[in-house]
């Protein structure tokens, strides 16, 4: 599992989830637009940023989350639907699937701060039939790995 942004100057179909062999692509879009970060910007330094603050969120989240509880972490920001992966905590184990949250738009919150819908008890509608399961301590080293990616393409360009 891994999120991965490949520039290509549209802000479109440029942000890709690698989940249990497929990859789902989004867009950067709302990444760009996030008034938390760099207010006057829009380019992929910028969205870079962004997307490292969600996935330093999404590993704190996870970390402190308990045998039972279910999170609906955001990657998919569109203008009628925000993507996410709803993750189920059973023991030592997360059950992974995509799919969203009904009610949620992507203009309805920033990427940098996903608090109130991570926790949300809205209608969850699951896309395709891709699931994963992880432990909780391999989730959690993929994101903090996910993380050092970003930072060091950050670094090279």
């Amino acid at each position: 599992m891994f999120l991965e942004f490949r520039n290509n100057d549209t802000l479109h179909d440029d942000l890709i989830l690698h989940f249990g062999g497929h990859e789902i692509v989004c867009d950067s879009y709302y990444f760009a637009l996030d008034r938390a970060i760099e207010p006057d910007s829009e380019n992929p330094d910028k969205i870079k940023k962004v997307l490292v603050r969600l996935l330093e969120q999404w590993y704190q989240f996870v970390l402190k989350a308990k045998s039972g509880e279910i999170l609906y972490l955001p990657f998919d920001f569109s203008d009628e639907y925000v993507g996410c992966l709803r993750c189920e905590f059973q023991k030592e184990n997360i059950h992974l699937s995509i799919g969203y949250l009904q009610g949620w738009e992507g203009w309805t919150f920033y990427p940098s701060n996903i608090s109130e819908y991570v926790i949300s008890r809205k209608y969850f509608i699951k896309s395709g039939d891709v699931n994963l399961e992880l432990s909780k301590k391999d989730f959690i080293f993929k994101i903090k790995k996910n993380i050092e990616e970003i930072e060091k393409m950050s670094r090279r360009d």
